[in-house]
């Protein structure tokens, strides 16, 4: 079970979005969303609010996005037909997970940039930069993102295998491609007793493989949560102080 409510519900986000809202609207009056750009010039705090939440939202879009892509791992739907194996749908939704749950790490350097006001171009956000400009390095933060960090640290080389590399490589995984195979399947189509006990056997295994990579990923993910809401801790004491000066 994914606990998304210490993060969504931190004092932080909620101050940062109360911030927001009186400037969520659009030339009409009406109630715009964080990437409107007004026509005249923000204020250096309107500005500064509007990085903040919306590097904010899309740090929260991304927690529920881990959700999802939790439960999606098993969402797979045999009375239709398709192009994939259950196998490759259970591939594809991993390896997809794998990215998404250390993404969290980019996504809170970006809300870190934008929360210390430090200015630097989002293409040029990365870890080294951050954690080592004064206005951060001399704060608490430095701390607390590094115990977020190690808490991500198991999925940060199969991300890069991923992206950098080849296909996620795990043995119970490929059993289960090998399995689902769908020319093995059609191997069997004809002998229904041997077809029986290739599918006996699979879904003995699928669902033991589920059930262990579930539950690795939810204790990973609220690991992650937990250790995340110390980061917005942090976060939220340098808001108050920029904000105030800027209000």
């Amino acid at each position: 079970m994914i606990d998304l409510e210490k993060i969504f519900n931190h004092k932080f986000i909620k101050t940062v979005m109360d911030d927001m809202e009186p400037h969520i609207k659009d030339d009409d009056g009406k109630m715009s969303d964080i990437e409107f750009i007004p026509k005249t010039t923000p204020s250096e705090f309107e500005y500064y609010t509007r990085q903040t939440a919306f590097f904010s939202v899309h740090l929260l879009e991304l927690c529920d996005q881990l959700k999802i892509g939790l439960e999606v791992l098993s969402d797979f739907n045999y009375s239709k037909k398709k192009q994939y194996s259950r196998a490759e749908h259970l591939t594809y939704n991993l390896e997809n997970l794998i990215i998404r749950l250390t993404s969290l790490n980019d996504r809170t350097l970006q809300l870190i940039n934008a929360t210390y006001h430090l200015g630097i171009d989002e293409k040029d956000v990365k870890e080294r930069v951050i954690m080592n400009n004064i206005k951060v390095s001399r704060t608490a933060i430095t701390k607390s993102y590094r115990t977020f960090k190690n808490t991500l640290q198991n999925f940060i080389g199969d991300r890069n295998t991923i992206v950098h590399r080849h296909s996620f490589i795990d043995k119970e995984l490929k059993q289960l491609q090998i399995f689902y195979n769908l020319s093995l399947t059609n191997l069997y189509k004809d002998q229904i007793n041997e077809l029986d006990g290739l599918k006996t056997v699979r879904q003995r295994v699928l669902t033991e493989y589920l059930k262990k990579i579930k539950a690795e990923f939810s204790e990973t993910i609220n690991a992650c949560f937990l250790e995340l809401s110390s980061v917005l801790d942090d976060c939220l004491i340098q808001y108050s102080i920029i904000r105030n000066k800027l209000k």
